[in-house]
């Protein structure tokens, strides 16, 4: 009986650990939205620097969900431009963790390839990938059924 009732307050826990995080990620989404349609692409590219991507992807890895992983393991590269300068990131997966570093990636399962004010539109969705991807505006790599779940391993929907 004891057993089982420590296992319902851990799922409880879960189950309040997930709805505080998604709650946490919608009011995030709905901030970064109103910022991003408010500027133009020029001053959105100036911003959101290499800086502001170590900050951004940080987020990513914290907001991490393993059970949407489904078992998944490797690398995720993107790749974002700002004017002529592109600044790589790679999530890797592994154990059930995601770590983040700012290099590109030895072996990556999908690697995305798109301008930093086009990366915050699509997280908001302000654009759709498959409009940006017929514009040559995102490039997708690698192993192409997977891309559209890496938006909700990371607590969020995926725009793909």
């Amino acid at each position: 009986a004891e057993l089982a009732r420590a296992r319902r307050q851990r799922a409880v826990a879960r189950d309040l650990r997930t709805t505080a995080r998604a709650a946490v990620n919608a009011r995030g989404r709905q901030t970064l939205a109103r910022l991003v349609a408010a500027r133009s692409d020029d001053r959105l590219e100036r911003r959101f620097g290499p800086a502001a991507q170590r900050v951004f992807f940080a987020g990513m890895v914290r907001a991490f969900d393993p059970g949407m992983a489904m078992g998944f393991e490797g690398e995720l590269e993107f790749r974002l431009r700002r004017g002529e300068e592109e600044t790589p990131w790679t999530i890797e997966v592994r154990d059930g963790r995601a770590r983040v570093r700012p290099e590109p990636a030895r072996s990556p399962v999908v690697s995305i390839r798109i301008g930093a004010a086009d990366f915050l539109r699509l997280l908001t969705g302000e654009k759709q990938a498959p409009a940006l991807a017929l514009d040559g505006r995102l490039e997708i790599d690698g192993d192409l059924a997977f891309a559209p779940r890496i938006g909700e391993m990371f607590g969020g929907v995926s725009p793909y």
